[in-house]
């Protein structure tokens, strides 16, 4: 049981964390929260070649897309990766929350750098959860419930 919750919230804080600092404005009241990370459709293309060109935040309004309102799991983690490497603080907190849930040992390596790269950046669920790591409460991969 705690370690289910462990896992729930650390997955809600690192949803707000990766909003935090971005604003998808299309000028439409949205009524739900994944409308907050909806990008139209003929803005999509304009905002992979941003992040393509290294615009962390680009990137990460693409993972956020992806992720919370497409729910398409692969490119999420393919745009989580370039807002990483493009040098977003909520970008590598979810990509290296992504590549701990694949339980593989290289995976969780670069999980734990990735983790470490953003907590050195402020990212308070990042310490959270390399904390929760060293003290031995996620040795299992964390998998989507």
């Amino acid at each position: 049981m705690k370690r289910k919750l462990a896992v729930a919230l650390i997955g809600c804080v690192a949803a707000l964390v990766s909003h935090a600092g971005t604003s998808i404005d299309d000028g439409e009241d949205d009524e739900f929260l994944p409308g907050v990370y909806q990008i139209p459709t003929e803005n999509v293309a304009a905002t992979r070649k941003e992040a393509l060109e290294g615009s962390p935040d680009a990137a990460q309004r693409l993972y956020d897309y992806y992720a919370m309102y497409l729910l398409d799991r692969k490119e999420a983690i393919y745009w989580a990766q370039i807002s990483a490497e493009n040098g977003n603080p909520a970008g590598q907190h979810a990509y290296g929350s992504r590549l701990l849930k694949l339980g593989d040992e290289e995976s969780k390596m670069r999980a734990l750098y990735w983790l470490r790269r953003a907590a050195g950046s402020g990212v308070s669920a990042s310490k959270d959860l390399l904390r929760l790591i060293e003290e031995g409460g996620a040795q299992q991969p964390l998998r989507d419930e």
